[in-house]
């Protein structure tokens, strides 16, 4: 009923246009524009089911935003254990959490600003990837060093996912829909909070906390290869 409310408004309007002489190229009278005959306003084919992401594009994205957001929560209870295997005080492993939070902070302006020419999508795909291998590092290595490279590189990669994510579901969506995808997509952190962090901590306890960071990252990088087959490409820009 809207669109054909549209469509009359825009039939009305070229009818005065007409009466004025004053019509637009390519309008004619009885015309409900573009949008009317399934085109887009600069006349390119236009279909409405594009308007709308498809549930495993919304829950992939979600996902993603769940697995970089439990970052901020995995990393508080496992400092105990961490400082035990460096054989340290636990204050001198707390600026952890402080070095992830920094790294995200710095990254997400910078790809907002600085890297608009490459598909969000991609941007998702790639900064869950080198999350999930940063949470896999310290299976390799548990060094006071080693490790906070491996938080700077999970909170710069956190940096690029989330407003990636939040955007390319604002780009997948008609405006009138916008609100409710991307508000599904940042619900995400109410997973974070609620499930992935409280399992990552309880992996710790069973295995070991390397293994729940491998955990965490194993989940980021199966929701990379998951956003690339639900998500193949993306507008470009902003």
């Amino acid at each position: 009923r809207g669109r054909r409310a549209v469509g009359r408004c825009r039939a009305a309007r070229c009818l005065r246009a007409t009466a004025e002489g004053t019509a637009p190229r390519g309008v004619t009278p009885g015309d409900g524009g573009p949008a009317a005959r399934g085109q887009s306003p600069i006349g390119e084919p236009h279909d409405a089911t594009q308007d709308v992401p498809g549930t495993a594009a919304i829950l992939t994205l979600a996902g993603a935003v769940a697995a970089v957001g439990a970052g901020l929560f995995v990393l508080s209870p496992l400092l105990p254990d961490i400082a035990e295997t460096l054989g340290q005080p636990v204050e001198s492993v707390a600026r952890l959490p402080a070095l992830y939070s920094l790294s995200l902070a710095v990254a997400a302006p910078t790809v907002a600003l600085g890297l608009r020419g490459i598909a969000r999508s991609a941007l998702v795909r790639w900064g869950l990837l080198g999350f999930g291998l940063a949470w896999c590092l310290p299976l390799l290595g548990q060094s006071a060093p080693w490790l906070s490279a491996m938080v700077a590189l999970a909170g710069a990669c956190a940096g690029v996912v989330l407003p990636s994510a939040y955007a390319l579901a604002a780009d997948l969506s008609c405006e009138a829909r916008r609100a409710r995808v991307v508000g599904r997509v940042v619900a995400g952190w109410s997973v974070a909070i609620l499930v992935v962090a409280p399992l990552t901590a309880g992996l710790a306890q069973w295995t070991s906390w390397p293994g729940a960071c491998a955990g965490l990252g194993a989940m980021a990088i199966v929701l990379s290869g998951l956003l690339a087959l639900v998500m193949p490409g993306a507008r470009v820009g902003t």
